[in-house]
């Protein structure tokens, strides 16, 4: 089966060598809590930031954001993997002889914190995997170092993606974010790798928004895009500084307010299109936008149009709005809101984000969560969803029906 090249995009400076490695550990169990389902709905278990990859065998493999369920043990990175070639048909979440999730980096590197830290709340984000030029793959994620403060970008190889794929962290982090007009690092977070027409690799990233208790020095965040040169074994190398693509509303108001992040750019006709997910992650109010441009650099415009909305009732007798977010009139508050949570179902999206993009011959696809269930009205689970996507003769992408 031929697969159209996926164009993505990633940030990047002079990266440590590396050593590639092998796959590692055992057979993978039958999964316990997995729905075969042929719509939308893929993966009910928390399955957070999808990355997408097609593996050796021809199956496409997602990689999630850290989850602490089931407990006691935290997973770094879950994995799930489609049954079949087709990204539309069955997924299932993978797990090993004990019934414990399959987990794709145990050893996150010794510059991240360690899984117990801060309560043991996740701490890894949105991993990105990508075929390397020479040969095996790449893994971007980020994570909490042991410092505490703000979020870095990581890496990590394999030579091998299948049923027990395992990557292998460079010991220190590729790179942290700048310092705010607070003193205080600002993290950054979502990276992602582009692929340009000519075969240029990019990271595309989220530096994080500063809501200090000054408001004089709040920051909305900001979408970065950066060029790299990957070295094979040796690692990978900064090709230029980073570029400022898109940011936030600065006004902070409804509905981004303030905050853009999970960024995923793909090539598409005439426009670059840098996808990306807006508001609060824990709220019917997050969405999934794009914006286009016909430079890579540079000229984003935003979409009035959304991607992926919400279509659940919002919370009601909540202090946010008809999104679970704060309302205009109502001063800016230097903390996300935690009560705005509304479970969506396999028929109804609730807070759909993290979209990647990936291709095969038939077409193009998303990867996407939405939120699964709440305790009260907190966050507890994201499931993991694939629809496929479909472009008009200018380039818009929407949607396919049916």
């Amino acid at each position: 089966m031929r697969v159209k090249p996926l164009r993505r995009s990633v940030v990047a400076g002079l990266i440590s060598a590396m050593t590639l490695v092998g796959p590692t550990g055992g057979a993978m169990a039958s999964p316990s809590l997995s729905k075969a389902d042929t719509g939308k709905l893929k993966i009910e278990e928390d399955f957070a930031d999808p990355g997408v990859v097609q593996g050796d065998d021809g199956l496409w493999y997602a990689f999630s954001s850290q989850t602490d369920l089931p407990q006691p043990a935290a997973t770094r990175v879950p994995v799930g993997r489609s049954v079949t070639p087709d990204p539309a048909g069955e997924w299932r979440a993978l797990h090993d002889d004990s019934g414990a999730r399959t987990d794709a980096l145990p050893d996150a590197g010794e510059w991240t914190a360690p899984v117990d830290q801060a309560n043991a709340a996740p701490q890894l984000w949105a991993p990105d995997v990508s075929t390397r030029p020479a040969g095996g793959y790449l893994m971007l994620y980020s994570a909490l170092p042991r410092t505490g403060e703000g979020h870095c970008v990581g890496m990590a190889t394999a030579g091998h993606v299948g049923p027990n794929v395992h990557f292998d962290a460079a010991p220190a982090e590729l790179f942290c974010g700048p310092d705010g007009p607070d003193g205080h690092r600002r993290g950054v977070i979502d990276p992602a790798v582009f692929v340009d027409t000519d075969g240029s690799r990019y990271i595309v990233y989220k530096v994080e928004a500063v809501r200090s208790d000054n408001p004089d020095q709040w920051v909305p965040s900001e979408i970065y895009l950066r060029k790299f040169v990957d070295l094979g074994g040796q690692g990978l190398q900064w090709a230029g500084e980073p570029t400022k693509i898109l940011e936030a509303d600065p006004s902070f108001d409804d509905p981004e307010n303030g905050q853009l992040e999970a960024p995923f750019l793909v090539h598409h006709g005439r426009h670059y299109v840098l996808f990306y997910s807006a508001g609060w992650y824990n709220n019917p109010g997050y969405y999934t936008g794009y914006a286009t441009s016909t430079s890579l650099t540079g000229g984003y415009q935003k979409s009035d149009t959304k991607l992926l909305d919400s279509d659940v009732n919002p919370r009601t007798g909540s202090a946010n709005s008809a999104h679970g977010m704060p309302r205009n009139s109502a001063p800016r508050s230097s903390t996300r809101p935690h009560d705005g949570c509304v479970p969506g179902d396999a028929n109804q999206l609730s807070g759909p984000g993290g979209a990647t993009v990936f291709s095969q011959a038939d077409g193009d696809y998303v990867a996407y969560h939405g939120i699964w269930t709440c305790d009260g009205g907190a966050l507890r689970t994201r499931a993991l969803y694939v629809d496929r996507l479909a472009w008009t003769t200018d380039d818009t992408p929407y949607i396919e029906a049916g």
